[in-house]
C-alpha cells in the first residue's frame, strides 16, 4: 500500500483544483478554524491552523492535523500514521493496528493524549514509514511552494493584463462607434414604431373582422328569413294561382254564358226586326253620335204624330158615325152601331199594338242611346290614347329634328375644319415643295 502512496499523492498535488489550492494557501497562512476532507488520496486535513486541524483519512497517505494551533486530531489512515502533530493545546491520535503514534509532540499549554502501545514492537519499519512520510511531506510542502509561487506570478500577470486592457479601454475613442449606433438605434426605433402600427393594423383588422362576422351572420339570419318568407310567398302564390285557373274557368264558362245568351238576344232581335220591317223601316247609319240623334229624335216625333193623327181621325170618324146614327132609327142603325163597335175595338187592338210597338222602339231607342254613349266613351278614351300618341311622336318628331340641326350644324363644322385642314395641307405642301425647288436650284448653282 506504501508503495502507490507516493504516485498517488504526486498524482493528486498536480490536479488540485483552485478550491483546493485555497484551503492549502489559508492553511499556511493561519486562520480561525480549517477543516480538511479527502482530495484525491493525498491530502486530508489543516496545515498549520489558527485555531485547530482536522484531517479525514486519504487512502493510506496522511491524515490528521499538522501543526494545528489550538489543537490537532487525525483519523486513520492505513498502518501508517494517525494522529496530532505538534498539537497547540492537545493532540489526540488514533492508531491502526496498535500503530498510533506520538499522540502529542510539543504541546502548548495542553497535555498529549497517543496511543503508543505498539511503539517498542515494530520500531524498525515504523520508523522507515515515518521517514518515507517526512520524505513525502518535504516533497508535497515543495510543491505546495512552487504552486504557490507559480499562482502569485500568474496572478501578477492576470493583474498586468488586466491594468493594460483598462488603459487601452480608457484609450479608445467611441465616437465613430457613436455614429455607427445611431442610425442602428434609429433604425430599432423605427422598427418598433412598424411593429407596433403592425399589431395596431392587426388589431383594427381583427375587430373589423369580428364587426364583419357579426354582420356576416345578421345578413345570414336576415337571408333565412327572407327566404322561409318567400317559401311562404311561394305557397301562397300557388294558392293565388290555383284560385286564378279556378276563377278563369268560372269566366270562361259565364264568357261562354254570355255570348249564348247574346246570341239567343241577337236572334230574338231579329225576328222582332223582321216582324217590325212590315209596319216600319228604321234605317242606322254608323255615322258619328249627333246624325244618330237627329234619326231617333225623327222617329219619335214620326210615330207621335201617326199616333196622334189616327186618334183624331178615329176620333172624328166616330163623332160622324154617332150623328149619322142618331139621325137614323134605331132599327136601321143597328147594324151600323154594331159594324162601327167592331171597327172601334178594331182600332182599339191597333192602337194597343201600336203602343207597344212604340214602347218597344223607345226601349230601342234607349238602348242605342246607351250604346251611342258606350261608343263615345270608348272614342273618347281611343281619342285620349291617339292624342297621347300624336304627343309622344311629336316629341320624338321634335328630339329627332333637333338631333339632326346638331348633327348638320357638327358636319358642317367638320366640314369647314376640313375645308382649312385642306388649305393649310396646301399652303404647306406648296412651301414644301418651293423650299425643295430653291434647295435644287441652289445645289445646282453650287455645283457650277
Amino acid at each position: 500500500m506504501s508503495a502507490r502512496n507516493p504516485n498517488y499523492s504526486s498524482r493528486s498535488m498536480v490536479n488540485l483544483s483552485t478550491t483546493q489550492r485555497s484551503i492549502a494557501q489559508k492553511a499556511w497562512g493561519g486562520g480561525a478554524s480549517v477543516r480538511g476532507s479527502s482530495f484525491g488520496s493525498s491530502f486530508g486535513g489543516g496545515v498549520q491552523g489558527g485555531g485547530g486541524g482536522m484531517g479525514v483519512g486519504f487512502g493510506s497517505s496522511f491524515g490528521g492535523g499538522v501543526q494545528g494551533g489550538g489543537g490537532g486530531m487525525g483519523f486513520g489512515f492505513g498502518s501508517s500514521f494517525g494522529g496530532g502533530v505538534q498539537g497547540g493545546g492537545g493532540g489526540m491520535g488514533f492508531g491502526y493496528s496498535g500503530s498510533g503514534t506520538m499522540g502529542s509532540f510539543t504541546g502548548g499549554s495542553g497535555s498529549g493524549a497517543g496511543g503508543a502501545g505498539g511503539l517498542m514492537s515494530g520500531g524498525v519499519n515504523e520508523k522507515a514509514e515515518m521517514q518515507n512520510l517526512n520524505d513525502r511531506l518535504a516533497s508535497y510542502l515543495e510543491k505546495v511552494r512552487a504552486l504557490e509561487k507559480a499562482n502569485a506570478e500568474l496572478e501578477g500577470k492576470i493583474h498586468n493584463i488586466a491594468s493594460a486592457s483598462a488603459r487601452a479601454v480608457k484609450e479608445v475613442d467611441w465616437a465613430g462607434y457613436y455614429d455607427k449606433i445611431r442610425p442602428l438605434q434609429q433604425q430599432i426605433q423605427d422598427k418598433i414604431m412598424e411593429n407596433a402600427r403592425l399589431a395596431l393594423e392587426i388589431d383594427n383588422a381583427r375587430l373589423a373582422s369580428d364587426d364583419f362576422r357579426n354582420k356576416y351572420e345578421t345578413e345570414l339570419l336576415l337571408r333565412q328569413s327572407v327566404e322561409a318568407d318567400i317559401n311562404g310567398l311561394h305557397a301562397l302564390k300557388m294558392d293565388y294561382t290555383n284560385t286564378q285557373r279556378n276563377l278563369e274557368s268560372e269566366i270562361s264558362s259565364l264568357q261562354d254564358e254570355l255570348d249564348y245568351l247574346k246570341k239567343n238576344h241577337e236572334e230574338d232581335m231579329s225576328g222582332l226586326k223582321q216582324q217590325m220591317t212590315g209596319t216600319i223601316n228604321v234605317e242606322v247609319d254608323a255615322t258619328p253620335g249627333p246624325d244618330l240623334n237627329k234619326i231617333l229624335e225623327d222617329l219619335r216625333d214620326e210615330y207621335e204624330n201617326l199616333m196622334r193623327k189616327n186618334r183624331d181621325e178615329w176620333a172624328s170618324w166616330f163623332n160622324k158615325q154617332a150623328e149619322s146614327n142618331n139621325l137614323k132609327e134605331p132599327s136601321e142603325a143597328q147594324p151600323e152601331m154594331e159594324a162601327a163597335k167592331s171597327e172601334l175595338s178594331e182600332s182599339r187592338r191597333q192602337m194597343q199594338n201600336i203602343q207597344a210597338e212604340l214602347d218597344a222602339l223607345r226601349a230601342t231607342i234607349q238602348a242605342l242611346q246607351q250604346a251611342l254613349q258606350d261608343v263615345n266613351a270608348r272614342n273618347e278614351q281611343e281619342l285620349l290614347r291617339y292624342q297621347a300618341i300624336v304627343t309622344r311622336l311629336e316629341e320624338e318628331l321634335s328630339s329627332v329634328r333637333s338631333d339632326m340641326t346638331r348633327q348638320s350644324q357638327e358636319y358642317q363644322n367638320l366640314l369647314n375644319i376640313k375645308i382649312k385642314l385642306e388649305a393649310e395641307i396646301a399652303t404647306y405642301k406648296s412651301l414644301l415643295e418651293g423650299a425643295s425647288v430653291e434647295g435644287s436650284e441652289e445645289h445646282h448653282s453650287d455645283h457650277k
